[in-house]
């Protein structure tokens, strides 16, 4: 979405009109330019032009305000900065992660095992996140298609 840089319209008008052609739960990709390289900086002081740029703060606080959820975002630590991110849908959940730690299987299965418990009988959503870090193999999404298949366990992910 690079014309997000038109000076001409915000960029939260133009990430407005997105979001209203988007389900909830859909993604959006955005590169932005994120800050200048040294040479923009001297050419637009000396030719007195003002170069848009909006930075990384302020587009987060942009997308808090339009219930746009990061998902990913990867700079390339030069001047763009690239962005994941879903409609968030109107019901709020609450998130509850736990890390799944490869080995130590007795501090994390006993906490999915309750939350799973309390996530099927309460009424407010939930989700759940598994996360693991450490490993590529944990086998992590074979459990998660195991445990959705259970009863509560549409709130894993």
């Amino acid at each position: 979405m690079k014309f997000l840089n038109n000076p001409s319209k915000g960029h939260r008008q133009i990430l407005g009109n997105v979001l209203a052609t988007l389900k909830d739960n859909g993604f959006v990709l955005l590169l932005q330019r994120t800050c200048l390289v040294p040479a923009e900086i001297i050419l637009s002081a000396v030719g007195e032009t003002v170069l848009p740029i909006h930075t990384e703060s302020d587009l987060e606080k942009t997308f808090k305000d339009l219930k746009l959820q990061v998902i990913c975002k990867k700079s390339d630590s030069l001047a763009s900065t690239m962005y994941l991110l879903r409609k968030s849908p109107d019901i709020p959940y609450e998130d509850i992660v736990i890390p799944v730690i490869e080995d130590k299987y007795e501090k994390w299965v006993d906490e999915l095992s309750e939350k799973i418990t309390i996530a099927s009988m309460s009424s407010d959503p939930k989700r759940i996140w598994l996360v693991s870090e450490a490993s590529n193999n944990s086998g992590i999404i074979g459990l998660v298609n195991c445990l959705r298949q259970e009863p509560g366990g549409s709130s894993i992910r």
